[in-house]
Order: C-alpha cells, then structure tokens, then sequence
C-alpha cells in the first residue's frame, strides 16, 4: 500500500493533470476565439503551480496523497481568474479599444472580484489546518500558497503579456449572446426560479443521511493498479 500511492500519484501527474490541463485550454481556445488569451492562461496556469510547489518544497511539506491533490485545485482557480480578465477584454476591444486600454478597463472591472474570491478560497484552504489528519494541514497550505501566486500573476503577468502578444477584437466571445438571453430569462422568472431551487435543494438534503464514511484503503485504488488486484 505505501508503494502503491506514490505510484498512483505519478500516474495522476503524466495523465490527469495533463490532461485536465488540455481540457481546459482546448475549451478557452474555442470560447476566447484567440491563441493570445490561452497561451497567456497556460502559462499563469504552470506558474503558479510552480510556485505553490516550490514553496512547498522550501517550507519542507512532506508530499502526500492528499497533498497532491493541490496542483489541480490551483489550476482551476488560476483559470478562473483568467478568464474574468480576457473574457472583458475581449468585449472592450470588440467595441473598439485597443489592447492596453481594454486591459485597463478589464483590470477595473475584475480586479475587487478576483481579490475577494482568492481571499475567501485562501481562507477556506487554510481552515484545513485544523483537521485532525497532518495531511489535509499539507494540502490546505500548498492550495493556499498557489491561489495566492494565482492572484498575484492575474494582476500581474498575465495583463503584461496579454498587452504584448497580438489580439484582435472583432468577435465577441462565444456563447456570449447565449448567456445574455439566459440571464434575461432568469431575471423574468426569478420568483419562479427562487421557489423551484428551494424545493431541489430541500429534496436533495433528505439523501445527505444516506451517505457512508468508507476507510476501506484498498478500495482507493482503481483495479489497473497491481496492489489493488493482488489484494482482491
């Protein structure tokens, strides 16, 4: 078992993270309709998981299972930060800005919106600290320290670079006229919408007792991992 979750965690890290990270830059190429905003992306994306690793490293966190789980919560905060700031820039330059005054813009829009969200997941990664198991404390603080470098390169880096490398503003974004009509339907039918959530919800929560806490270790594994047949 101790040989097999370090196995499982190099198998995450040559198949999952990769791609999950192709996932999501094939999916911002397709909306963003540019190469700029994703090359951008991918690169705040590594570096800031970069940088939560390697603080991890110098403050001599031990990596876990749990711990490892870290790069990819870090991918999809650092994500989302970027698509707040391209997904406005590229309405500003649609309406005929030019790139530094449509960054400008975007960075006024997004910039309090980005800082409370990365403030309050912070916060959240951090109250892992007082779990009774050391390695959520692990996970917590690498999480932590990546949302943080997140932010910091949202506001940073990737307004610089995006300024540099060459974009063209004469799309919207897609799927952005769909969302306004979805929004305008929401708001037509929001009594509605208020009480029928209600109801899901209040149905949803009677399941929440039907849920089991499993320790079964071995059960961890998927059957393709030697350890986990073996022991079946």
């Amino acid at each position: 078992m101790i040989n097999a979750f370090p196995e499982a965690i190099q198998d995450d890290v040559t198949t999952l993270f990769r791609l999950a990270l192709g996932f999501i830059l094939l999916t911002l190429l397709i909306l963003l309709r540019g190469l700029s905003g994703t090359v951008a992306t991918f690169f705040m994306i590594i570096m800031s998981i970069m940088t939560a690793m390697g603080l991890a490293g110098w403050s001599g966190i031990m990596l876990s299972p749990p711990a490892m789980s870290a790069p990819i919560m870090i991918l999809t905060r650092a994500n989302a930060d970027a698509v707040h700031l391209l997904v406005t820039m590229r309405h500003e330059l649609a309406i005929g800005k030019n790139k530094e005054e449509a960054m400008t813009e975007s960075m006024r829009i997004n910039f309090r919106p980005i800082f409370v969200t990365s403030l309050t997941t912070i916060l959240g990664f951090l109250s892992l600290n007082f779990s009774d198991a050391p390695p959520f404390h692990d996970l917590g603080n690498i999480a932590s320290m990546g949302v943080a470098a997140a932010f910091i390169f949202s506001i940073t880096f990737l307004p610089a670079i995006v300024c540099i490398l060459p974009a063209s503003g004469k799309r919207e974004v897609a799927g952005k006229q769909l969302m306004v009509n979805f929004g305008e339907c929401v708001i037509a039918k929001q009594k509605l919408l208020l009480v029928g959530n209600i109801l899901i919800i209040s149905l949803l929560s009677t399941f929440v007792p039907l849920n089991e806490l499993n320790d079964q270790f071995v059960e961890y594994f998927y059957e393709t991992v030697e350890f986990r047949r073996d022991s079946d």
